[in-house]
């Protein structure tokens, strides 16, 4: 995205990564950078190495409520962490779900059915 002042066009995004207020997006597949992700990575290693936004260190008082600099996580390991902590939660579903399946498809073979509608009792 660009604005323009005047005569010039700026890269919003390029400019927000140099004062270190964005990181370079890490997504699989799907990025578009326009030619620019090399630009991108090297403008938020500068910030990074300047301390700038969200590089900085924590102020005197975010030191005392406890703030330390490795706190920022980036999208690519928010996701990461998403997706791991979701695997955990459902691997034991996942894991019942051929069992269950089975339980039922064996229970069920060699049965005939009345041809009545399904919870119905027979008489």
């Amino acid at each position: 995205m660009f604005v323009r002042k005047g005569l010039f066009k700026k890269n919003v995004g390029l400019e927000m990564l140099k004062t270190g207020l964005a990181t370079v997006y890490e997504a699989k597949f799907g990025s578009e950078f326009g030619g620019m992700e090399q630009e991108f990575k090297n403008a938020e290693q500068k910030a990074r190495k300047a301390k700038l936004g969200i590089w900085s260190e924590p102020s005197f008082i975010q030191k005392i409520l406890g703030a330390k600099t490795e706190d920022l996580e980036t999208p690519r390991q928010y996701k990461q962490r998403m997706e791991t902590a979701e695997k955990k939660l459902t691997a034991p579903l996942e894991a019942e779900k051929p069992q269950a399946a089975g339980k039922d498809a064996k229970s069920s073979m060699g049965k005939k059915t009345s041809g009545g509608k399904p919870g119905q009792k027979k008489n």
